[in-house]
C-alpha cells in the first residue's frame, strides 16, 4: 500500500468512483451506521481544480485507488456551493485564542476508503501523508463531520482532531473539527 499524491486524472477518476460507492445517498442505513459514509459529490472538473491548487492524497494498492483525503485550499472555497457555509463560519471563529482566518489552514474536502480495505490503518495513514506532505505550508487542518456519521467522527477524535463548534442545520447535527499542526510530532 502507497500513500501518494494522485498523479493523473486517471486516478482523479478513481477517487470518483470510489466515492460513489461510498455516498450516503446510497447506501443503507445500517451500512452508513456501522460504516460510515461521504456526503459531497465532486465532478471531475472539481477535482482537477482542488488538484492544481494542493495534491489530493490517494492510497494506492497495485493499480487501483482504495482510499483518498482531498484537500482543499481556501482558495478554492467558491469551488463547491454546498461548502459556502462552513466557510462562512470559518471566518467567524478562533482557534486557540486566534482567527482561524489568520491561520493558513485546509479543509479537508472528504476522507474515503474502500470498504474492503477499512480497518487496516488506511484513515490515519492518508491523515499522516497528508501531516507529511503538507505541514511544511499549513498550520492546520479542518475538517466538518456530520453528527449522524458516528464512524468518521470517532476516526477523527482518534486521529487527533479536536471540536471546534457544534452547529445544527435542517438535516443534521454538524462538527467543525481541527487538527492542530503547530505543535511537533
Amino acid at each position: 500500500m502507497i500513500i501518494r499524491p494522485a498523479q493523473n486524472e486517471s486516478e482523479l477518476s478513481e477517487i470518483l468512483t470510489l466515492q460513489t460507492a461510498n455516498l450516503g445517498s446510497s447506501l443503507s442505513d445500517q451500512l452508513k451506521q456501522n460504516q460510515g459514509f461521504v456526503t459531497v459529490k465532486h465532478r471531475l472538473e472539481d477535482l482537477q481544480a482542488l488538484h492544481s491548487k494542493a495534491p489530493q492524497i490517494i492510497a494506492h494498492d497495485g493499480n487501483r485507488v482504495v482510499g483518498y483525503a482531498l484537500v482543499m485550499d481556501p482558495s478554492c472555497r467558491d469551488l463547491l456551493p454546498i461548502l459556502f457555509p462552513l466557510f462562512q463560519s470559518l471566518d467567524t471563529l478562533d482557534w486557540k485564542g486566534q482567527p482561524i482566518k489568520d491561520l493558513n489552514y485546509y479543509v479537508m474536502g472528504q476522507i474515503c476508503v474502500d470498504l474492503h480495505y477499512r480497518r487496516q490503518g488506511l484513515f490515519g495513514a492518508l491523515y499522516d501523508g497528508h501531516r507529511r506532505l503538507l505541514s511544511d505550508h499549513y498550520d492546520c487542518c479542518l475538517t466538518e463531520v456530520s453528527s449522524s456519521n458516528l464512524p468518521s467522527l470517532k476516526a477523527h477524535k482518534k486521529q487527533g482532531f479536536e471540536t471546534l463548534k457544534r452547529y445544527d442545520d435542517p438535516q443534521d447535527q454538524w462538527h467543525i473539527l481541527c487538527w492542530d499542526w503547530r505543535e511537533s510530532f
